[in-house]
């Protein structure tokens, strides 16, 4: 599972602690299993967060925590294998295609 979250405001510590916690709270059953967790975040917060979650929150299982990402509803993502020394993952973001925007049902194409 891939869980693309929003971050806005500044990076303090407290609100990172405090998102963790919704996190941890929101997923506790999965961590628990100790199932894989993905996070995406368009904002530069994900050591922190990643850091917080393993060192605070006790969360043991495989977690992956990715900044940069941009998502909207109905995209589907492909992770690529961690690439090492640097750290990076491949992100492949496919958009589905509906012909009404799922969003607030506009055509997004006509057929002729």
């Amino acid at each position: 599972m891939a869980l693309a979250l929003e971050w806005d405001g500044p990076p303090a510590y407290e609100r990172i602690a405090a998102f963790a916690d919704g996190i941890r709270t929101g997923l506790a059953e999965r961590i628990a299993h100790q199932r894989p967790l993905y996070l995406l975040l368009e904002g530069d917060i994900v050591l922190t967060l990643g850091l917080v979650l393993r060192d605070e929150h006790d969360v043991t299982g495989e977690l992956l925590v990715i900044d940069g990402v941009s998502l909207w509803d109905f995209d589907y993502i492909d992770l690529g294998m961690i690439r090492w020394p640097s750290g990076t993952v491949p992100v492949t973001i496919k958009s589905l295609v509906f012909s009404e925007d799922p969003r607030g049902g506009v055509p997004v194409m006509q057929s002729s």
